[in-house]
């Protein structure tokens, strides 16, 4: 049955609703999201008068072969086998009497044919295979006149494709088949148009209004009557849809590579932005497909996109203006207090009393995005993961006080927070903070971060050498000790002095000195580095037989080699003196080695 609208013709009414609403593959859109509340919370219930008058009531899906079974006016009808698809959708009906009808089928029809033609088994299951292929919804054929009874071998083979085969009575015109069927097709296809104008309304309204996160999710939710959240790398806009139970349960105990294995979601990303989200959804995927929940997430998508939009237009300048104030601060490029205290309080930020900077830089961040590239990898993926890593550092030194300054760099974040108390009491806090922020940033995203956090500065005006102390200690524990930790300046101990020598020749004359033929020898030969050796040593406290079980060595496999190494340096370190020298240089040489030049 053609349809004209407007001057455009369709196949049918199928064709104007499925196919103009049939959104991209799930998973695939791009958006991201406006700064709200820094609580990830649940959203509250908002009603949604228009959504609840869609939905009022049971939601018809798609007409069926059941449906068409239990239609009164098909009271004679029959189902002879294929019972596994009586979920079928029928779109429309149409006669087939001849052999290959199936080859101008247009899928999701209900096949109805006097039998004529198929007089044999061969030519029965032929008509079977073609039609279910093709994506016919069901066969009806008139038993009686030209078909006795169907062969058992094409009942079985309909059973197999779980495709229904339905007696017709004989005396049954065609004419009183088409048109209920097709009639109930329109009128369902009549009712899902109508539900697509109401949640277009609904959520065109609420872009006009420029409507909060919450009132989108909330409306999405009223259509699809679905528990949902979204995930967003600003984490400001984590957002819970639903009701308690196993979901929220789940979303509050897993990390979020494992929610995304359990439960169907969509990613979202704006365009030129850094920003992802994800939609997760407490439903099957099939469910996410019907069409009463599929009309409401495209939608909701694309009013997502906009909020987004207007979020990341604001946030642009904000973020170039903030991050420049706070390298200004940082750097010492600040001249006068009043320009400080104006620019403070546009950002509605308190810079009076003493402060102290922390610094989070990402391990290894550069070089894992240089192999990125030369694997001829997109740099996206890896700046998604900066950006998320961010938010999380946002999210947990943000909770240390009230707006607190931050600026993002290539790879690290700066942040001033107010110091006051003791030492001790001031270190608890932070690391109250810090450590579950590392352990959160390694399980979302597996990258990792060192902390540098400097001493107390008097004012905000001498944080830029907190800024220099809180990149050395993190930089320094990084050479030393690895990364993943936080580094404290005020407990830095020898590194923190040494650093301060490494420009003095007579420093790295020292370091040549009592270790410099153990660096030439262990670059000459391929074995295990006697260094490794000297350092497990010194590391505990000069015992062979604690270094041998530190290394996983035999006893006299460890003394030979410390036999070699004091040949070398042609010291027995018998006494403390010598111990401490060659300690001494061993940490001016780690050091060293930071700054990017090489004593071997």
């Amino acid at each position: 049955m053609d349809v004209r609208i407007f001057g455009m013709e369709f196949r049918s009414w199928p064709d104007i609703v499925l196919r103009s609403w049939r959104p991209s593959s799930f998973g695939a859109l791009r958006t991201s999201s406006r700064r709200s509340s820094p609580e990830c919370g649940s959203v509250p219930p908002r009603q949604n008068p228009q959504a609840e008058a869609a939905v009022k009531g049971e939601r018809k899906m798609a007409v069926t072969v059941r449906d068409i079974l239990n239609m009164p006016e098909f009271k004679g009808f029959c189902l002879l086998a294929g019972s596994g698809g009586l979920g079928r959708e029928v779109l429309r009906t149409t006669v087939g009497d001849a052999p290959d009808c199936y080859k101008w089928s247009q899928g999701g029809e209900f096949v109805i044919t006097s039998g004529y033609p198929f007089r044999d088994l061969e030519g029965m299951e032929r008509l079977i295979r073609g039609c279910c292929e093709s994506g016919n919804a069901a066969l009806g054929i008139k038993l009686g006149r030209y078909v006795g009874e169907l062969p058992r071998g094409a009942l079985d083979l309909a059973d197999a494709l779980g495709f229904p085969l339905i007696s017709i009575p004989p005396e049954m015109p065609f004419a009183e088949i088409l048109h209920p069927v097709q009639s109930r097709v329109i009128s369902d296809q009549a009712h899902l148009l109508r539900y697509s104008g109401t949640v277009q309304k609904a959520f065109f309204d609420l872009n006009v209004q420029c409507a909060s996160l919450e009132d989108l999710l909330e409306t999405l939710r009223s259509f699809t009557h679905l528990n949902l959240a979204l995930r967003c790398t600003e984490s400001s806009f984590d957002r819970v849809c639903a009701d308690e139970g196993d979901f929220k349960e789940v979303l509050a105990s897993l990390p979020f590579s494992e929610v995304l294995k359990r439960y169907p979601w969509e990613k979202i990303s704006l365009c030129g932005e850094n920003v992802s989200a994800w939609l997760v959804f407490d439903a099957s995927p099939e469910r996410l497909r019907e069409p009463w929940n599929e009309i409401p997430i495209t939608q909701a998508k694309g009013a997502l996109l906009l909020f987004f939009q207007r979020w990341s237009s604001g946030a642009q300048v904000e973020r170039r203006y903030r991050n420049e104030f706070v390298m200004d601060i940082l750097m010492n490029n600040l001249r006068l207090k009043d320009e400080v205290w104006n620019r403070a309080r546009s950002f509605g930020w308190d810079l009076d009393g003493a402060k102290k900077v922390v610094v989070c830089d990402i391990d290894d961040y550069k070089d894992r995005l240089t192999r990125a590239m030369a694997a001829g990898q997109g740099p996206a993926a890896m700046e998604e993961s900066k950006a998320r890593i961010f938010a999380v550092c946002r999210e947990f030194i943000g909770r240390m006080g009230k707006r607190v300054p931050f600026a993002e760099m290539s790879d690290s974040a700066a942040f001033i927070l107010a110091s006051e108390g003791l030492f001790e009491e001031e270190q608890r806090r932070l690391e109250s903070a810090l450590t579950p922020m590392m352990k959160q940033i390694v399980e979302q995203t597996g990258f990792s971060v060192t902390v540098g956090v400097s001493g107390r500065c008097g004012d905000v005006f001498l944080c830029w050498k907190g800024y220099n102390q809180a990149r050395t200690a993190l930089e320094l524990t990084r050479r030393t000790a690895g990364g993943n930790r936080i580094a404290w300046w005020n407990r830095m101990g020898a590194p923190r002095v040494l650093c301060t020598t490494l420009q003095n020749p007579a420093a790295r004359e020292f370091v040549e000195a009592r270790l410099g033929a153990l660096l030439r020898f262990d670059a000459a030969k391929r074995e295990e580095p006697l260094l490794r050796t000297l350092e497990a040593m010194i590391a505990c406290n000069w015992s062979v037989k604690k270094s041998a079980a530190a290394l996983g060595l035999h006893y006299n496999t460890l003394k030979y080699r410390w036999g070699k190494i004091c040949s070398l340096l042609s010291d027995d370190f018998s006494d403390s003196e010598s111990r401490f020298c060659v300690e001494l240089a061993l940490k001016l040489k780690q050091i060293d080695e930071f700054e990017g030049e090489s004593l071997s």
